[in-house]
């Protein structure tokens, strides 16, 4: 029974396992959560969570890095939120990344697909729907079925200010008809 306990208080203290009980992710692993482009502020949030040692790259599907940098992903536990200037990362919306231990590049997360800042209802375009909603969360303060994360708020700030308002909206329309 005592070595139960041991294997019990060793999981926890290495972050394998809650107090609760439950599995966490294994030592090791790598968690990529979401990642946000803004285009207009220059700006790319990843949210992620890691337990492998050392650092981790953004790769892409074939296998090539996206950042400039080793040590943009250093932080390591659950809901780490990075800021960067978007300058030193090749991505854009509708991209496809992994996030990979830079020491283990066979060690990588699950795919993720990067989302532009307008694309409110995550469909890969920034278009009448995203207007309409973002319109309808603005001005009548509710809606039916959006948001449903908390990704899908931070979308809907355009300029990144923190706050969802109408100057989104004014960013919104100039991006839908700037690509028309």
């Amino acid at each position: 029974m005592t070595n139960i306990k041991t294997l019990i208080a060793t999981l926890i203290a290495l972050g394998t396992l809650s107090s609760a009980g439950t599995v966490l992710a294994a030592p090791g692993s790598l968690v990529l959560e979401s990642i946000l482009v803004r285009e207009d502020v220059s700006t790319i949030t990843v949210e992620y969570g890691s337990k492998a040692r050392g650092c981790a790259w953004l790769m892409d599907e074939d296998g090539t890095r996206v950042q400039a940098t080793y040590k943009d992903f250093c932080g390591q536990g659950a809901n780490q939120v990075a800021e960067y200037d978007l300058s030193g990362f090749d991505v854009m919306g509708g991209d496809v990344l992994y996030l990979c231990a830079q020491n283990d590049i066979n060690n990588c997360s699950g795919r993720v697909e990067v989302r532009q800042a307008g694309d409110l209802d995550g469909d890969g375009g920034l278009n009448v729907a995203d207007l309409m909603l973002i319109h309808e969360y603005i001005m009548e303060g509710n809606s039916s079925w959006w948001p449903t994360q908390q990704l899908d708020m931070d979308a809907a700030d355009l300029n990144g200010d923190g706050a969802v308002n109408v100057i989104d909206i004014l960013l919104l329309v100039d991006h839908i008809w700037a690509n028309e």
